[in-house]
């Protein structure tokens, strides 16, 4: 079997490591004002102005059924790509604390099936590096289908009504 690093972002959730694929993440940003959108799920915090491109805000704590959290000064949201149909669209996941890019080898990658648990859906896989264990997501499971086309769509009106003010 052939080794491989892949390169994650790593952050904190309730005291947790999470990390995402470096290759899905497009930037790293400080929380800014949410405009919330009615009628969404908790968890959709609503959507920001990204340098004129409106994108939704999924806070990650809320998705996956932990406490909420007051943001402060080291929430961050990481914008990554996430497809949808022939498209890539951006999307803002709030993490708690961003840390490091991390190289996992891909033989210190266990596949999401070897747990045994609800909710595994989101998992890519379970990483360990130097004896921490760390959630790998799938960002293309965060968000449900249907949920997603719900976000396009207000993501996209709300963008018309931006410039049709300008």
């Amino acid at each position: 079997m052939i080794s491989r690093n892949e390169q994650y972002l790593s952050f904190i959730l309730q005291d947790e490591l999470y990390a995402i694929e470096l290759s899905s993440v497009k930037e790293l940003i400080r929380i800014p004002d949410v405009s919330r959108i009615p009628g969404m799920s908790d968890y959709v915090k609503g959507v920001i102005n990204l340098r004129g491109k409106i994108i939704p805000v999924i806070d990650l704590r809320l998705r996956f059924g932990l406490a909420e959290q007051a943001y402060n000064d080291r929430t961050s949201v990481i914008v990554v790509e996430i497809p949808k149909d022939d498209e890539m669209q951006l999307c803002g996941f709030v993490a708690d604390t961003a840390k490091e890019v991390l190289k996992i080898s891909s033989v210190n990658i266990s596949p999401p099936d070897c747990l045994q648990l609800d909710g595994i859906e989101y998992l890519k896989g379970i990483g360990n590096v130097d004896g921490d264990l760390i959630r790998l997501l799938n960002v293309d499971r965060i968000i449900a289908p249907d949920e997603q086309e719900l976000l396009i769509q207000e993501a996209s009106i709300n963008d018309q009504r931006r410039t049709d003010y300008v």
